[in-house]
């Protein structure tokens, strides 16, 4: 991950409640300072149960400045 330009979150339900899945993204946007995009994936509607706090918890906002 130290390599990469962006990370790209690929959310699911089972993702956005995973205590790995949060902690790798937060590692890349917080400690890495890396970009991420999220794409939310699979049932919509099951992420209507799922605390929003839980799927931006990783944002950390700056310029998207890929070299």
């Amino acid at each position: 991950m130290n390599d990469c330009k962006l990370a790209i979150a690929c959310i699911s339900a089972e993702y956005a409640e995973s205590d790995n899945c949060r902690m790798e993204i937060q590692f890349a946007a917080k400690s890495l300072r890396k970009p991420v995009i999220a794409v939310v994936v699979g049932e919509t509607h099951s992420l209507a149960t799922t605390n929003p706090e839980v799927l931006v918890s990783f944002y950390v906002p700056h310029p998207l400045q890929i070299r």
